[in-house]
């Protein structure tokens, strides 16, 4: 994809509006440290992007440099988190509501049993 940077620039070009929360992979894993601190703090100061919870593929640099950046307003999001939206992007457990992740035990146990099916049904 173009970078984070354009991608929040189109954003902001399409609604006339500031982006409240970047979610997901920022795909910096190959940036360097002076290159990811320009990104964070661009993203920041000059895109006035209020909130960021970035995903797995935006690596370890990257999630230190934009959780200092951000401070407050860096959302961590964890495989399996769900996060609550609103005016403070939230997770749910940080929110004291029950943890629900992407797969609960009954989930598992459907899918074993369905594996289970198709290797005998062969």
């Amino acid at each position: 994809h173009p970078t984070i940077e354009k991608i929040v620039e189109e954003a902001k070009a399409a609604t006339g509006k500031n982006v409240h929360l970047i979610v997901g992979g920022t795909h910096l894993l190959p940036a360097k440290d002076d290159q990811i601190a320009a990104i964070a703090t661009n993203l920041r100061d000059n895109l006035k992007v209020n909130y960021i919870a970035p995903g797995p593929c935006t690596g370890e640099p990257a999630f230190a440099a934009l959780k200092d950046a951000f401070g407050d307003k860096y959302v961590y999001a964890g495989l399996g988190s769900t996060l609550l939206l609103g005016p403070k992007p939230t997770i749910r457990a940080e929110a004291g509501q029950p943890v629900k992740h992407a797969m609960e035990k009954e989930d598992f146990q459907n899918i074993r049993v369905l594996t289970i099916d198709l290797k005998l049904s062969r």
